[in-house]
C-alpha cells in the first residue's frame, strides 16, 4: 500500500482517494485469487497449516531485521564518533601551529 503510494506520488502531487481505494480492492482480489489457486493445487489442510505459520515467520523476520537495524545504527554511531575524533585531532594540530606563530 505504501509502496504504491510512493510510486504514484510525483513531487507535490496529491493522489486521489479513489485511486488508493481501487488499488486496495485490486490487491485484496489478487490475494483471494492466488489463495484459491493454491487450494486448488494443494489441499485445504495445507492452506490452513500455512496460515498458522504466518505469525511465526513474521516474528522470525522481525527478529532478524531488528538485529540488522541495530548493527546499522551502532555502525553509524561509530562513524560519527570516529569522524569527530579526526576533526578534534585536526583542530588540535591547528591550535598548536597558531600558538607557535604568536610566540
Amino acid at each position: 500500500m505504501l509502496l504504491a503510494l510512493n510510486k504514484f506520488s510525483i513531487g507535490a502531487a496529491v493522489i486521489a482517494p479513489e485511486v488508493v481505494l481501487y488499488l486496495n480492492i485490486k490487491g485484496l482480489c489478487f490475494v483471494e485469487i492466488l489463495g484459491s489457486f493454491g487450494i486448488r493445487y494443494s489441499s485445504p489442510t495445507l492452506s490452513s497449516a500455512m496460515a498458522n505459520l504466518i505469525p511465526t515467520s513474521t516474528f522470525a523476520l522481525a527478529t532478524i531485521f531488528s538485529g540488522v537495524g541495530a548493527i546499522v545504527i551502532s555502525s553509524g554511531f561509530y562513524a560519527v564518533i570516529w569522524g569527530k575524533s579526526k576533526e578534534e585531532k585536526m583542530n588540535n594540530k591547528n591550535e598548536v601551529f597558531s600558538l607557535g606563530s604568536f610566540l
